[in-house]
């Protein structure tokens, strides 16, 4: 009966890591999709000032505001392909 008992606590503390082997894991994916979510925030966020830019933008002399739109866009861009990436990765 010993014998019965003690197995049956080792299946359970197997059963028990397990468990917790799982929770690490969902634990460490909400954090990579909390991380992803905030960089689509950080992309939406640059997008609105970019679309603010350009209402800005008058005809005529502002060939440097032209340039730092263009290279804000650019930087957003790369951003949304890298979260795009990372999320087709995990399968979304």
């Amino acid at each position: 009966a010993d014998e019965g008992q003690a197995e049956r606590l080792r299946i359970k503390e197997d059963t028990l890591a397990s468990q917790r082997q799982l929770l690490e894991m969902l634990d460490q994916l909400q954090l990579r999709v909390d991380q992803l979510l905030f960089q689509v925030y950080r992309c939406e966020t640059s997008l609105h000032g970019t679309r603010i830019e350009l209402a800005g933008i008058r005809t005529g002399g502002s060939e440097s505001s032209v340039d730092s739109v263009i290279a804000a866009l650019q930087g957003t861009l790369v951003q949304a392909k890298e979260v795009q990436e990372e999320l087709k990765r995990l399968g979304y």
